[in-house]
Formats: structure tokens, C-alpha cells, sequence
């Protein structure tokens, strides 16, 4: 988790959707992380297009791999809960400081490896995940939100869309043969 969310332990966002599920968007419990990581590879397996695991076994395993992504000082594991039975529907990796290789833009934040459960995709899971990402980069002071996606990721991509962000092929790279398409969103 990052350093300034330890000591505030809230839901973050709650809202009701279509379903009348209310979603309630929080730091992931460490007795989640397994099946946050098992969550997102499923979910990524499940699109078309999309390399199978042993195609790509170092990225599966990176994705599997949250208690790892959550070493980090500067990262939160945020995911997504039913509000009435606790259902674990989806997560992601906020980044609140970023700069490297990858990023190449001072003073942002990241998003990463964002999934929703199979079964909860459509009911607005990913969206609130979204939305308490940009008010955590707000919060902190950054002044552009950055994630990288792929080309099979096409409801993905237009949900970002859908909050501003636009595509910026300088933040691309190709990882184990598959192009990573970079978005940033501009806070300021």
C-alpha cells in the first residue's frame, strides 16, 4: 500500500449499479491477494486474442503475482467488493509515483494490470475502479494518470476513453512479443 493510504483503512467508493450490487472499492485485504492475482489471469485469459499462458509465462506470472506488486512503497492493491457479500469482483495495481522506462513522465501516476471478475464484467466494476484511481492521483498532487494496455483490450480501452484518456505511443513497448499500447490521462 502506499505510504499516505496505511493509516486510512475506507471504503472508498460505494455506488449501486444496474444490478443493484453496491461496489465498494478499498485497499485489498492481503488474504486477497491470491485470489485477486488468480481473478486477473482468468479474466485475461478469457479475452479473444489474447496469448495463453504458455505463450506468455512471464507475464501470467506477474499478473498472479500481487503480494509481490504489493512490496512496494508506492503501490496500493485496490480492488473491488460486493457491499452485501463481501465478493471479491475485480482489482488493480495504483501506482502513486512513477518515472522510469516505462512511465517517462514526471510526477504521475500509474494503473496497472486493472481486471474484473468474469462474472461482474458490465456492471460498472471497472468503472469504479477508475474513478477512485484518478481521485487517489488527484489526492497526491500528480498531474497525469498513465496505464499501458493491448490492442484485444477493447472494452477497456474504450472506458478509458470514456474518462479522457488518450493514447500516447511514446509510453509503448513490446513485452514477450505482445505490443503494450501506452494512454495517459492529463489531472491539471
Amino acid at each position: 500500500m502506499c505510504r499516505w493510504h496505511r493509516a486510512t483503512v475506507r471504503p472508498i467508493i460505494a455506488r449501486m449499479v444496474e444490478s443493484d450490487t453496491r461496489i465498494e472499492i478499498r485497499d485489498a485485504s492481503r488474504e486477497d491477494y491470491e485470489a485477486l492475482g488468480e481473478m486477473t489471469v482468468r479474466a485475461y485469459l478469457e479475452l479473444d486474442g489474447m496469448p495463453k499462458r504458455d505463450e506468455a509465462p512471464t507475464y501470467y506470472a506477474e499478473l498472479s503475482d500481487v503480494a509481490g506488486r504489493a512490496k512496494s512503497d508506492f503501490v496500493s492493491i485496490v480492488a473491488a467488493y460486493d457491499g452485501s457479500s463481501g465478493e471479491l469482483l475485480g482489482g488493480l495495481t495504483y501506482i502513486d509515483e512513477v518515472y522510469g522506462r516505462l512511465w517517462k513522465i514526471e510526477g504521475s501516476a500509474g494503473i496497472r494490470m486493472l481486471a474484473v471478475a468474469p462474472g461482474a464484467q458490465s456492471r460498472g466494476v471497472g468503472r469504479a475502479l477508475v474513478e477512485d484511481s484518478l481521485a487517489r492521483a488527484r489526492r497526491a498532487g500528480r498531474g497525469v494518470l498513465l496505464l499501458h494496455t493491448m490492442a484485444v483490450m477493447q472494452a477497456a480501452q474504450h472506458l478509458y476513453e470514456q474518462f479522457g484518456f488518450r493514447r500516447d505511443p511514446a509510453l509503448d513497448f513490446d513485452y514477450e512479443g505482445m505490443p503494450i499500447m501506452g494512454y495517459q490521462l492529463r489531472l491539471d
